[in-house]
């Protein structure tokens, strides 16, 4: 999949991974195919500012990555900062970056997501709230990242009726 939404466009990408996502819902394969087939269709759909369908599949996916373990935090950047989160998102740097083998692991697709997530948290952001938010990220154990991505998908509250 990676391959694909490297050398496809992100409309071939996308059907593929929504195949792929659909056809895994019918019939479950091991955890790492599964959280990877998520994270992919996450990440492509954050590219396409899709947030809404990839806010649902980050919703679908969670359960999943917390059974493998493997988040892939690039996708959740990516994703919670087009969401306009950047308090999360920026805490989700911090705790990507803490973690040893970081960029060196990633896909082209992922390092393309985490650049453009990371520049323009770092053009948003004051440095001293950048520089919080990512320490605090650094220091997260695996049982509060997972609740930061439960709590930071949660629906909002509406505004003032």
């Amino acid at each position: 999949m990676d391959l694909m939404w490297q050398s496809t466009t992100l409309d071939e990408a996308l059907h593929e991974a929504r195949r792929l996502v659909d056809d895994l819902r019918r019939r479950p394969a091991a955890l790492p195919d599964t959280d990877v087939a998520f994270a992919n269709l996450i990440g492509i759909l954050s590219e396409m500012n899709l947030v809404d369908e990839a806010s649902k599949a980050a919703t679908e996916a969670l359960p999943i990555m917390r059974r493998s373990g493997n988040y892939y935090l690039e996708e959740w950047i990516h994703l919670f900062w087009r969401r306009g989160q950047y308090d999360t998102a920026a805490v989700l740097l911090g705790a990507f970056e803490a973690v040893p083998e970081g960029i060196e692991s990633l896909q082209t697709n992922e390092r393309r997501l985490l650049a453009q997530a990371r520049a323009d948290l770092e053009a948003s952001m004051p440095a001293e709230a950048m520089a919080k938010h990512v320490a605090a990220g650094a220091a997260l154990r695996a049982e509060e990242l997972s609740q930061l991505l439960a709590e930071a998908l949660a629906p909002r509250p509406a505004g003032p009726q």
